[in-house]
């Protein structure tokens, strides 16, 4: 199995920060945005490693 390295860019950085942002000013959740974003960046590091069975 290959390990690959995954960069979350400054755009996507940005737009995970929005998404964060977006649920805690509209449903007032400052822990539901903070899981969200923390579950997308760990989402994107699994591909890390399961990058070969995704076509």
């Amino acid at each position: 199995m290959t390990d690959y390295e995954v960069v979350i860019t400054a755009i996507a950085q940005k737009e995970i920060l929005a998404i964060g942002q977006y649920i805690n000013d509209q449903f007032k959740r400052p822990d539901t945005a903070i899981k969200t974003m923390v579950n997308i960046a760990k989402g994107a590091n699994k591909l890390r490693f399961s990058a070969d069975s995704f076509p």
